[in-house]
């Protein structure tokens, strides 16, 4: 629930981005959900494709497309990142007929496929379906356009997904329950969720001082996790339903087979989010946390090393930790 951004970083790689908050009935909120999923490992007999998930909307919405989806790629391996893709949308489409199903038989007693027909069976007998005020709802629940009770502060159930095979490269899609069909990402990153607007505009802010070769050629790997983890940072100082800590998972084909798609520990993604951090206040000029973020998330770096290395090349430890601890030492205001 929140947010999901992805960017592509070049031909073979790209990353995405999550935070941990998930809300409850609107009325609690935690910092644990997990909304990053790698659902197809490159580890396999076959070919080179890996893929990724990033859910926004209800975790166990999610938790099951991701469940139903492992075990469809598992049981025959696809050979290209948009063959497993259309194999998270058939799970995608299953889930989300489930619960239609589940709402219609607990009101009606019919199913959707009964709904299709135009009749249901009853005790052994065959009852028409023919009340205009239940059909008219029916179909409403079926075409995922009526609202459920404590459902009004989760945004929409939509899905990222990222992957990578040696024949198209990197490559992202999309799917949104409103619609569930699988778009193909043509522009180089995606938003969704909660502040999604502040995301969008900090990569189009970035892709839009770039040349078209520029854009083509891609950026750094250190570039691109910043330009991601600034990202959610902006939207969570802008947006509602967006916190905790961030988290990050990586595609890069050039890697060896079977780390081709990583999900970063935790501890990994919090050195890398106080790395930026440290950077937009000043505290750490731009080559140095370039530096360090490819230590802590390329190279797999200590976290507890490479955070010791961001205190101390900051021009401030003291006013740094207090920044990190979300105290205000600037004078903002003044």
């Amino acid at each position: 629930m929140a947010i999901v951004n992805a960017f592509r970083f070049d031909d073979n790689a790209g990353a995405m981005v999550s935070d941990e908050e998930s809300w409850y009935l609107g009325r609690r909120k935690t910092y644990y959900v997990e909304h990053l999923h790698v659902v197809l490992p490159d580890a396999g007999k076959g070919g080179s494709a890996c893929l990724a998930y990033g859910g926004v909307g209800d975790p166990a919405f999610h938790h099951e497309v991701v469940t139903h989806a492992r075990r469809a790629l598992a049981d025959r391996e696809p050979g290209t990142a948009v063959e497993a893709a259309r194999r998270v949308l058939a799970a995608f489409q299953a889930v989300s007929r489930r619960i239609a199903d589940d709402r219609l038989r607990f009101l009606f007693g019919f199913s959707a496929d009964d709904l299709n027909r135009g009749r249901c069976e009853r005790d052994g007998e065959t009852v028409e379906l023919k009340n205009p005020s239940i059909l008219k709802r029916a179909r409403a629940i079926v075409e995922g356009k009526e609202t459920v009770a404590g459902r009004g502060l989760v945004p929409a159930n939509q899905a990222c997904l990222a992957g990578f095979d040696a024949e198209d490269g990197f490559q992202m899609f999309c799917i949104k329950e409103s619609d569930l069909v699988l778009s193909f990402n043509a522009g180089g990153f995606e938003s969704l969720g909660q502040g999604r607007y502040a995301g969008g505009m900090r990569f189009g802010e970035h892709l839009g001082e770039r040349t078209l070769a520029a854009r083509r050629e891609g950026v750094s790997a250190s570039t691109g996790v910043r330009l991601l983890l600034e990202s959610v940072l902006d939207a969570s100082e802008r947006f509602g339903q967006v916190g905790g800590r961030f988290r990050l998972l990586l595609i890069d084909g050039r890697a060896e087979r079977g780390s081709r798609a990583r999900l970063l520990p935790v501890e990994a993604s919090l050195v890398a989010t106080e790395i930026v951090r440290a950077a937009r206040a000043g505290f750490l000029p731009d080559e140095e946390a370039s530096r360090l973020l490819e230590a802590a998330v390329l190279e797999g770096g200590g976290p507890e090393k490479v955070e010791g290395q961001l205190f101390g090349a900051a021009s401030d430890a003291t006013g740094l930790d207090l920044h990190l601890r979300g105290y205000k030492i600037r004078g903002e205001g003044a």
